[in-house]
C-alpha cells in the first residue's frame, strides 16, 4: 500500500460520517427529483423486477436512513 492508500484510508475513516450523510442526501434528492440514472428500471439487472416508483421510494427511505444515522451519530451521549 503506498501512501496515497493510507492518506485515503485516513481521510475517509476521519469523515465517514460527512460521506455518508452526502450520500442519503443524494438518495433523497435523486429520488424526489427523479433522476434517471438513479431511478431507470431498464438499465440494471433488476429492471424488471422493480417499477420506477418503487425504487424510487427504496432510494428516499434508505437516504433518510443514512441521514438519520449520520445526525444520530453526531449526537452527544447524555
Amino acid at each position: 500500500m503506498n501512501s496515497y492508500d493510507a492518506a485515503f484510508i485516513a481521510w475517509v475513516q476521519e469523515y465517514w460520517n460527512w460521506i455518508l450523510f452526502l450520500a442519503g442526501a443524494l438518495l433523497v434528492t435523486g429520488s424526489t427529483r427523479d433522476w434517471d440514472w438513479l431511478c431507470d428500471p431498464d438499465t440494471s439487472p433488476f429492471g424488471q423486477r422493480f417499477s420506477r416508483k418503487s425504487r424510487r421510494v427504496f432510494f428516499f427511505i434508505l437516504g433518510v436512513i443514512l441521514i438519520f444515522m449520520c445526525v444520530w451519530n453526531q449526537m452527544p451521549a447524555q
